[in-house]
């Protein structure tokens, strides 16, 4: 498994640990009936999230560099391009989705502060669907 096979699986794992936290506390207190309106804390939740993140993939990626240090400084080969450039594609769907569903919500009335989460969850679902998709075509070899 090369290196950047290891970075994309660290950034999937990474994303489903702390975003999949925020969705589940999040759509906990929707369903309680305290979160559809609260922005309070959001933005800090938010940040706060990002740099959890950001800390976790730097620690874990690391570990991965001090294992095989000379992958680390290896430029992209034209099939790590190749697979990069395939995963964009379905990721856009994903965002695109998720953009299409929060003009609806808007629409029929949702409140903002739902569609923001909803647009915030598309972008996550998006950058894991990218991860998952460089997955599969590094698994491929292709």
């Amino acid at each position: 498994m090369s290196f950047r096979e290891k970075a994309v699986w660290v950034s999937l794992v990474s994303y489903l640990i702390v975003y999949g936290l925020y969705f589940w506390r999040y759509g906990a207190a929707v369903m309680a009936g305290g979160g559809a309106d609260y922005m309070g804390s959001l933005i800090s939740a938010v940040l706060l999230l990002v740099v959890l993140e950001v800390v976790l993939t730097i620690a874990i990626s690391a570990t991965t560099a001090i294992a095989a240090p000379q992958d680390v400084e290896a430029p992209l080969d034209e099939r790590e391009r190749q697979i990069a450039q395939r995963a964009n594609g379905p990721a856009l769907h994903v965002v695109t989705i998720g953009v299409l569903g929060a003009i609806a919500a808007l629409y029929y009335g949702v409140s903002i502060a739902l569609v923001i989460n909803c647009l915030f969850l598309a972008l996550v679902l998006a950058e894991m669907t990218k991860s998952a998709v460089q997955i599969v075509l590094f698994r491929k070899g292709a």
